[in-house]
């Protein structure tokens, strides 16, 4: 849309205070994810109260058709506001679609009643009301969190030290010279990585697609690659600040009702999942 880049310009290239490229990141990011929502609250807008304005003048320049004929700024004034009302159901269809999360549903089905029944129907599934413990039934949020904790803790269990190991000269395993491993990471492989990523998927934490990362490549390359330059020499002092995670519980039962129910996600920000692809998949050498 109009004005994003030069939002996402302005933002990025405001100076800061964090000298570690983690932090620095992390900063730019923060600020440019307020910029953004505050551009798109002056652009976007309320789209029910933009549809139904543009509707009505529509409708009001197709009434006076019927008495008389329009004149020309009237005519190129109907035609673009025909244009407004497309691209605003457009965003409203890329609004949908996101809320309901049907990656097979065409674009022209986004105003069925079955896809916001899908979207609705989501929404409340993603809800726990209650939990089972034995023979109790845990209600309340903190303990219903530490319930489940507690649950998935026991089960991935902790790390403990190996009896044993393996010895690879004895198996017959011959050594491989991996040198060009530790060769830096050049800007091509990185901009292959990134542009590898399927930009349509949903966004971590920090609200940030890998699309993102694609059209905007050209603004954040310099302090992208300082983070992964950094992250390449293991200085990452820092690194927590772009390596947290949201866990989601998914239902595995219609209707769960103990945490063995559910299957565990990591929702991950975006930028730390393009760590793994510049050493695997963006790299000709991984």
């Amino acid at each position: 849309m109009e004005g994003f880049e030069e939002t996402v310009t302005i933002s990025w290239s405001q100076a800061t205070e964090c000298s570690d490229p983690f932090l620095l990141l992390h900063c730019k990011l923060t600020r440019l994810a307020r910029a953004l929502k505050k551009w798109s609250s002056q652009a976007i807008g309320d789209l029910k109260l933009r549809t139904a304005i543009t509707s009505e003048l529509i409708g009001r320049l197709d009434r006076a058709m019927d008495n008389r004929s329009l004149t020309d700024s009237e005519r190129r004034f109907r035609n673009s506001l025909k244009l407004n009302l497309l691209g605003i159901a457009a965003l409203q269809r890329s609004h949908w679609r996101q809320r309901s999360r049907l990656a097979w549903l065409k674009e022209g089905d986004a105003n069925t009643r079955f896809f916001h029944s899908k979207a609705s129907a989501r929404n409340r599934k993603k809800l726990i009301l209650s939990l089972s413990a034995g023979d109790e039934v845990i209600t309340s949020q903190e303990d219903k969190l530490l319930h489940i904790h507690q649950y998935f803790l026991e089960l991935i269990g902790s790390r403990s030290q190996r009896a044993h190991s393996l010895n690879l000269h004895e198996l017959g395993c011959v050594p491989t010279q991996l040198q060009e491993l530790e060769v830096d990471i050049t800007e091509d492989e990185v901009r292959a990585g990134v542009l590898d990523i399927n930009g349509d998927k949903a966004p971590g934490p920090d609200g940030f697609t890998g699309r993102f990362f694609q059209k905007c490549w050209t603004t954040i390359k310099k302090d992208l690659m300082s983070a992964i330059q950094a992250f390449a020499r293991m200085q990452t002092s820092e690194f927590d600040c772009l390596n947290g995670a949201t866990m989601i519980l998914i239902p595995k039962r219609p209707v769960p009702a103990q945490p063995k129910d559910y299957s565990p996600s990591a929702s991950l920000p975006s930028s730390p999942n393009l760590w793994p692809r510049f050493w695997l998949d963006g790299c000709n050498r991984g």
